[in-house]
């Protein structure tokens, strides 16, 4: 009887993991704050997961003169952006080691250092939103018709979604 019990205490568990994980995404849709970033994005493809479109943000590649702290970042070491909207697209303010405080307009988006170039004075970020799956067989399409914004939820414990890819006619 009590190995019944825990198995399906187990299975529980499990299930309520599951549901955690999965709705996590659609909280941070709901209630996250709406940020718009500039993009270019690339059109690879996964053998396991389909069709996605690389996007690379104005965002991941900032001057180390945004860098607050005295030590200079390392390599996989996580670091706090601040970003300020600027003509309706959010920029680099700063960057900081530790989570700081904003003001009102500002957001803080986490993220880790894939390199740092002193010399051109440059620091390499990624976010974890640098792929977006597409529906398969129209990652070409995106390829010829590029987005030049991507517009992202940032929940309040910090969670990142893409909500949507934005087309402007220029």
């Amino acid at each position: 009887m009590m190995k019944r019990k825990w198995f399906y205490m187990l299975i529980a568990l499990q299930v309520m993991i599951l549901v955690g994980i999965a709705g996590s995404n659609y909280v941070t849709l709901h209630y996250g704050e709406r940020i718009v970033l500039k993009t270019e994005p690339i059109d690879p493809r996964d053998l396991f997961h389909g069709d996605y479109v690389t996007l690379n943000y104005d965002i991941s590649r900032i001057p180390l003169a945004s860098w607050i702290d005295e030590e200079i970042p390392e390599h996989n070491e996580k670091v706090y952006v601040v970003l300020k909207e600027a003509d309706s697209i959010y920029k680099v303010k700063n960057v900081h080691a530790s989570k700081p405080n904003v003001q009102d307009g500002e957001v803080v988006l986490k993220g880790i250092v894939k390199g740092v170039h002193e010399q051109m004075g440059e620091l390499f970020l990624n976010y974890g939103i640098e792929r977006y799956y597409v529906e398969e067989g129209s990652g070409k399409g995106i390829e010829n018709n590029r987005p030049d914004k991507v517009s992202i939820r940032i929940a309040p414990w910090g969670q990142v979604t893409i909500e949507d890819l934005i087309y402007t006619n220029d």
